[in-house]
């Protein structure tokens, strides 16, 4: 056994004390490691929110372009009954093109008036 000194105290108090402070840093450690997982995955929410606005926004964005496209393609009646029945509230028509009249044979008739 090592004999007893002044020196194998000074050593044997100065691994004690820094025993004690690890043991009793251990609680802040542990909670600092507890508010750096929540911050991240407070972090992690905040991206995926910013990424569903921005699918959204891309979303409805392209239906905004679909939509005057689609209204820009159709004929002037069909327009103007769009635009009458979105004004006064009523029910929206149709959006598909009138049918085609189909060819005659080459005989004319008198229009009636």
């Amino acid at each position: 056994m090592a004999d007893t000194t002044e020196m194998n105290a000074q050593v044997t108090d100065a691994v004690t004390q820094a025993n004690l402070e690890v043991a009793g840093s251990a609680p802040a450690h542990a909670a600092g490691q507890n508010y750096q997982s929540l911050a991240h995955s407070l972090g992690l929410s905040f991206q995926n929110a910013v990424a569903a606005q921005q699918q959204n926004t891309l979303q409805g964005s392209t239906g905004a372009v679909l939509e005057t496209w689609h209204l820009l393609s159709l004929g002037t009646a069909q327009n103007g009954a769009m635009a009458a029945s979105l004004g006064l509230g009523g029910p929206v028509p149709s959006l598909s093109r009138a049918p085609r009249r189909a060819r005659s044979s080459g005989r004319r008739t008198a229009r009636r008036p």
